[in-house]
């Protein structure tokens, strides 16, 4: 597998996607953690038994900022993809499949929040 210039800025693009989704996850799961031991020390004052529970969805989900937004990074995507994949276009174009990829990625990783 050769390592043009394309590949690595797409390996660097999809690495910071990853690392903002756990940035995300972390802080979520700090929130919820603190939230958690805000709630018990609270039931433990009034002498309540039963202490409210987050669910999973509430602890580890992402939301969307924009459904027709993730739509335009799944079409970028897939046109980053077919880029690469069709056999019959020009090779000053099918080098540039790069950007497709790094686009959508970009704009899927801006549009989740925590």
């Amino acid at each position: 597998m050769k390592l043009d210039a394309g590949t690595i800025i797409t390996i660097i693009v999809v690495v910071l996607f990853y690392f903002r989704l756990s940035s995300l996850q972390f802080g979520r799961a700090k929130r919820a953690r603190v939230y958690d031991e805000n709630v018990k020390k609270i039931q433990v004052k009034k002498g309540k038994k039963e202490i409210p529970i987050l669910t999973s969805m509430q602890k580890y989900g992402f939301l969307v900022n924009s459904w027709p937004l993730v739509a335009l990074s799944i079409v970028l995507l897939a046109i980053g993809v077919a880029l690469a994949a069709i056999q019959g276009i020009s090779p000053s174009i099918k080098d540039l499949w790069w950007i497709g990829v790094c686009l959508g990625v970009i704009v899927m990783g801006f549009n989740i929040k925590y």
